[in-house]
């Protein structure tokens, strides 16, 4: 693996991401990166890939390392000069790239998630063990870390208590201030669903895909994500983007949520091969 020599220069320019990415076992890694690439040459924009690694799921650190396999095969992962990135290249073709920023799901003690994102692969609040703390603990520590913050939408999970819990939690005025402070949408969000800004005025919304761990759906990648325009710099991309944020600089969805009979059926399958899995079944 080699790290790049020379800084690329800043640029103002559009820079589109999907802000809730998962690298699942049953992916074709290849295509998944394939398809990321071929996003960006569409947008003719670099693509970010924020990263939602849940619990014994390590992808950041092994791309990070040399990697020799065939499903990889044309493609590079480059070290730029910040720890919290990847830069992935089409060997053969050129154009805008693919940036890996590190990130964590953390569930909290109310099981609802916490996106962390943008940390050191080595930061403690990777590493600990979330379930031992509350989502406000979680998202104060993820704020005062420097980390783009993140509650995203879930099945059922913004209902009841646990509903009220979230809207709180984005009614805060120290949350609603806080640049990096952000509820999030995902692709499965359908109708009658609200998108959360309808629900809570005030509270930024960095949407994307959180496709389901279903063989094939790597091709999802990107369906549904944001765009902001500022200077973004190559060697920085978790920095550039961060900068953006603490700006305020508009974020823009890009993309839909899927239409509800689509959502439902993936729901389904995904739900019928998670029982299939289950000892017994």
């Amino acid at each position: 693996m080699c790290i790049r020599s020379g800084a690329t220069p800043d640029t103002v320019r559009y820079v589109h991401g999907d802000g809730h990415v998962h690298l699942y076992p049953q992916y074709d890694t290849g295509a998944f990166f394939r398809r990321g690439l071929g996003l960006a040459r569409r947008f003719d924009a670099p693509l970010l890939l924020l990263l939602a690694e849940a619990d014994g799921y390590d992808c950041f650190r092994a791309l990070s390392a040399d990697v020799e396999s065939p499903a990889l095969s044309g493609l590079s992962f480059e070290r730029t000069a910040e720890p919290s990135s990847l830069r992935v290249r089409d060997k053969g073709r050129d154009g805008p790239g693919v940036f890996l920023i590190s990130g964590r799901q953390l569930l909290s003690r109310e099981n609802l998630e916490v996106l962390v994102i943008g940390l050191e692969p080595g930061h403690e609040l990777y590493s600990s063990r979330p379930k031992e703390r509350s989502t406000e603990e979680l998202t104060r520590q993820g704020l005062e870390a420097g980390a783009i913050t993140v509650l995203p939408w879930g099945f059922g999970k913004w209902l009841g208590e646990r509903g009220r819990h979230v809207r709180e939690l984005a009614r805060r005025p120290e949350n609603q201030l806080d640049p990096l402070f952000f509820l999030g949408d995902i692709l499965a969000r359908c109708w009658p669903w609200p998108a959360p800004d309808r629900r809570l005025a005030g509270t930024r919304v960095l949407p994307g895909t959180d496709i389901l761990p279903l063989r094939g759906f790597e091709r999802r990648l990107g369906e549904y994500g944001f765009r902001v325009r500022g200077r973004f710099h190559e060697e920085r991309p978790s920095g550039s983007l961060v900068t953006m944020l603490r700006r305020r600089l508009p974020v823009e969805p890009v993309g839909e949520p899927d239409r509800p009979l689509r959502t439902i059926f993936q729901q389904l399958r995904y739900r019928l091969r998670a029982r299939e899995r289950r000892p017994g079944a």
